[in-house]
């Protein structure tokens, strides 16, 4: 094996399982084998005076996330993966710790990767880690009106309208998205419905201000009896009076009305 060292002081004593070479200086080494551009590590142990041969590698880098994912394997915030580095052997002194790396876009399977962490031997190596799947973005949420226009006059439906919601979401997907409502009797009444997506971002939307009335005026006669029988010019005056729902004034529901 042919081999190209160059002096490194200071490396702690190698493990007498090893290899060892002929007694050296009390110094340790770091040496190349050539053919096959392998690196190895000589260490000197002063107590014995053998030699310890062992090759080494890159360090291994490791990458950790700030947090899990949620149930869906999805990230709604930006994710923050920190770094440790060990080196390949225990004659290497500690491999540099590269600096967390943010991923703050929105993207599915996305990667991080360190930067090179080195032992002292000058074995480089990166870490990645992934997939990371973030969404950043909340979902659409559309609303129809059915009927689009009131049936009635005014602007009033006089018969229950239903609001229904569409849901879109571009990357995550869609986890919830709100059941069609039907809007009761009432004035200027907005109705909302709420959508989420599998990050856990969500959206709501709004109708228009809808005015519902399913309830007829109440038409009366006072006066005179139904049935009854009357002799001519002796006739009671007869009056009809219509209460109209509380609802089609703008009120609340009470037993009182407007006569007209």
């Amino acid at each position: 094996m042919l081999l190209r060292a160059s002096r490194s002081c200071g490396h702690q004593p190698w493990q007498a399982d090893h290899r060892y070479l002929p007694k050296a200086n009390n110094a340790g080494y770091s040496a190349v084998e050539a053919d096959q551009d392998r690196e190895v590590h000589v260490v000197v142990d002063p107590a014995s005076g053998k030699v310890g041969v062992t090759q080494a590698g890159p360090p291994t880098v490791t990458g950790i996330a700030d947090r899990a994912p949620n149930a869906s394997g999805w990230y709604a915030a930006p994710v923050t993966v920190s770094w440790t580095s060990k080196a390949s052997s225990d004659l290497a002194a500690a491999a540099s710790t590269s600096a967390p790396t943010v991923l703050s876009l929105s993207g599915r399977a996305q990667s991080a990767t360190s930067a090179a962490a080195c032992d002292h031997f000058g074995n480089c190596a990166t870490g990645t880690y992934g997939p990371v799947n973030i969404d950043l973005d909340a979902p659409q949420v559309a609303l129809a009106v059915q009927p689009t226009a009131p049936n009635g006059r005014n602007g009033w439906y006089t018969s229950p309208p239903s609001v229904l919601a569409s849901c879109t979401d571009a990357l995550s997907g869609i986890a919830t998205c709100a059941q069609p409502v039907t809007v009761p009797d009432g004035t200027a009444q907005r109705v909302s419905l709420t959508a989420t997506d599998l990050a856990g971002n969500a959206a709501s939307a709004t109708t228009r201000a809808l005015n519902v009335d399913t309830h007829g005026p109440v038409l009366s006669v006072s006066g005179v009896a139904a049935e009854a029988t009357y002799v001519l010019g002796q006739i009671p005056v007869a009056s009809r009076s219509a209460v109209v729902p509380p609802t089609a004034w703008g009120h609340s529901h009470t037993p009182l009305g407007r006569r007209i």
